[in-house]
Order: structure tokens, then C-alpha cells, then sequence
């Protein structure tokens, strides 16, 4: 099994298949990766995940809104030795569970990024808090979302563009 298969092996016990992808209409639709379904796959890709991006030395990692994202945060953020905020939608208005500080070096972390609409969210938030991003962190990279941000992206598998392709 390649290193590849053995992560989407990790990412299906948690609810995420390609199968499910390509089932959803579009990626708002798309299953969520629960690591509470499988904790010991959830510990194995965000260690890794978070190996993969030490090097931008975040200060501080940052999710959106599911539940399900939270342990995967938590996980990243403790591997790295920082701490995790979660930010959600207040009525219209980005809101941040946990402090924001000037001079952040902030990793926007999801199992996949979905909405380019949450993701602008948060960056202005960090914008606004007077911090930076410093990088996105995914378990699965949706290709139709690259070139679009200017921010370095670690993910752990990628979907193909025939895989891409049969989601349209």
C-alpha cells in the first residue's frame, strides 16, 4: 500500500471516501473527516499533517465552525506546541472562540477547505487582529482552490483531476 493509499485508508475511517466526494453535488456537499469515528487515525494524520508544516512556524493554529475539525486542530496545535482558536459565523459576523493576538503567525486548518467564503473570513479576521497567515493545512486539497490564495498549503493527499472532474 503506498503512503497515499494508506491515508485515504485513515481518511475513510473517518467518514471521508472519495467515494463520498464524488457523490456530493458540490464541495459544500462534501462528508466531513470525523476523527472522533477513529481516534487513532485522527492522532496519525494530524502528527503527520503537523510535520508537514512546522517549518512556517505558526503561532497559532485556526479552524472554522464543524466540530469535527476541532480534534484535528487540537491535535495540530499541540503537536506544535501552540494554541488553536475556532471561528464560526455570529449572525453574519466572523466571531473567534479564543484570542487573537497582534503579531500571530497564524495555519488555517480543515479537513478539506469547502467555502472559499469562510476561508476569506478568517484571513480577514487574522488581517484585522493585526496578524498574518502564514499557510493553510488540509487533510484533502481540492485543486480547484489553488492559485487562488497566496498562502504556502500542506495537505495530505490530493485529489486527482480525474476525481476532480467526475465531482463537476
Amino acid at each position: 500500500m503506498s503512503q497515499e493509499e494508506h491515508w485515504w485508508a485513515c481518511l475513510a475511517q473517518g467518514g471521508l471516501t472519495v467515494e463520498g466526494l464524488r457523490a456530493a453535488a458540490d464541495r459544500s456537499g462534501w462528508p466531513i473527516y470525523d476523527g472522533l469515528r477513529d481516534p487513532a487515525g485522527a492522532e496519525e494524520l494530524a502528527t503527520e499533517l503537523a510535520e508537514r508544516v512546522a517549518d512556517l512556524q505558526p503561532t497559532l493554529v485556526m479552524l472554522w465552525e464543524p466540530p469535527e475539525d476541532v480534534l484535528l486542530g487540537h491535535i495540530l496545535a499541540r503537536e506544535l506546541g501552540i494554541r488553536a482558536v475556532r471561528c464560526f459565523d455570529a449572525d453574519g459576523l466572523v466571531s473567534c472562540a479564543g484570542d487573537v493576538g497582534a503579531g500571530e503567525r497564524v495555519l488555517v486548518v480543515a479537513d478539506a477547505f469547502r467555502d472559499e467564503h469562510s476561508l476569506q473570513a478568517m484571513v480577514s479576521l487574522v488581517a484585522q487582529r493585526g496578524s498574518s497567515v502564514v499557510g493553510r493545512a488540509c487533510l484533502v486539497d481540492d485543486a480547484r482552490l489553488d492559485g487562488e490564495w497566496s498562502h504556502p498549503q500542506h495537505e495530505l493527499v490530493v485529489l486527482t483531476d480525474a476525481d476532480a472532474e467526475l465531482m463537476r
